[in-house]
């Protein structure tokens, strides 16, 4: 079995010809755990961020659902559950929106280790490191 992020699983159930081939039961698999997947990364996610997702009002419920389900096995089929319903959102706005999340973040994440790298270069070089900080920051 591949490892493919469910990223590239979701680019594969967007990009899926319409044609009379049924898809593989290994890849409706696939594709449901991808969504899955998917679902748990949202639950992850901040309110937040959850609310810039256009969800429907089932999923929205589900999703507020899973914070009370403390039982293991009861999590594991919410979490079927929450496949299940992704399957009628609209993925390609989820993508979109998902997309620009992890954008954002990777732009933070940048921006906080630029940030740890002049803090260190600060605490080394002193004087002459913030010098040279305020003439890259103005």
């Amino acid at each position: 079995m591949s490892q493919e992020s469910p990223r590239e699983l979701l680019d594969q159930i967007l990009q899926q010809p319409d044609n009379d081939e049924r898809p593989s039961k290994s890849q409706l698999k696939r594709e449901m755990q991808a969504l899955q997947t998917l679902g748990e990364q949202i639950i992850a996610m901040t309110p937040g961020e959850r609310a810039r997702f256009p969800l429907s009002d089932d999923m929205l419920a589900a999703v507020e659902e899973t914070t009370r389900i403390r039982s293991h096995e009861g999590r594991r089929r919410h979490m079927q559950y929450i496949g299940k319903l992704m399957r009628r959102e609209d993925l390609e706005a989820i993508r979109a929106v998902h997309d620009e999340i992890e954008q954002e973040t990777l732009r933070r994440d940048h921006a906080f280790h630029r940030l740890e790298k002049w803090r260190d270069r600060l605490v080394d070089e002193g004087d002459a490191a913030v010098e040279a900080f305020v003439a890259e920051v103005t």
